[in-house]
């Protein structure tokens, strides 16, 4: 009887494992549809980019250097999408460390957080590679969690560019894609993870992140 026992629980445990990991794969699929073909390919609206002054180039470089990124990192592109998953997207550009890309999407009842981090190109030429890309089951609580931190701090409202981005550090980019309405900023932090407005608007996602893979450490 025992042993019948644990063989039931070994089926059922696998059983579940393989609905969530479906689950999981179908969001995967559903976003497929809106991967870039070409790197030239945009990531964000084009709206700041026409003018030459000096914070609209530094928001046009970072926008460049996020879609570059995003791209080699085999991400789907949120600002077009016009499906069912909603989806939230931290992208950290960190001078002298790899960039790191958290997103985490929602479709019906499934939630999952993936993780990736992009090695930096050493030469001009070289094509960066990914060498982390965690994908977990997230837990309902955390979700409303991430997207609570958005709508009670007023997020879709806050200015797409920061006048501090000239300054030394990492840049970070935030994106939203809830409720079919898409919204991002860019913002300039330390490299620490420590700045107001993302311990406001990222905290619980780079949270998310730490307790999975230690994104803080370097690597």
């Amino acid at each position: 009887m025992r042993i019948l026992l644990i063989i039931l629980f070994v089926l059922t445990y696998y059983s579940c494992k393989e609905k969530s990991n479906n689950k999981v794969n179908f969001i995967h699929d559903t976003l497929s549809d809106n991967f870039p073909t070409l790197i030239t390919d945009r990531y964000f609206p084009t709206d700041t980019i026409v003018s030459s002054s000096n914070g609209r180039e530094v928001d046009y470089h970072i926008k460049k250097w996020g879609s570059e990124t995003l791209f080699f990192i085999k991400e789907p592109i949120l600002c077009n999408y016009k499906g069912n998953v909603e989806s939230i997207r931290f992208t950290w550009l960190r001078a002298f460390e790899n960039p790191v890309v958290i997103r985490i999407s929602k479709l019906n009842d499934t939630s999952l957080v993936r993780i990736k981090e992009l090695s930096m190109k050493t030469a001009e030429n070289d094509t960066p590679k990914i060498i982390l890309d965690t994908i977990m089951t997230l837990k309902k609580e955390l979700w409303e969690k991430a997207v609570s931190d958005l709508e009670k701090n007023n997020f879709l409202n806050k200015i797409n560019r920061d006048t501090t981005l000239n300054k030394d550090g990492a840049s970070w980019l935030l994106e939203s894609r809830l409720n079919n309405s898409y919204h991002y900023i860019i913002r300039w932090d330390t490299g620490n993870a420590e700045g107001k407005e993302l311990n406001t608007f990222a905290k619980t996602i780079i949270q998310i992140a730490n307790g999975i893979v230690g994104i803080k450490s370097k690597r």
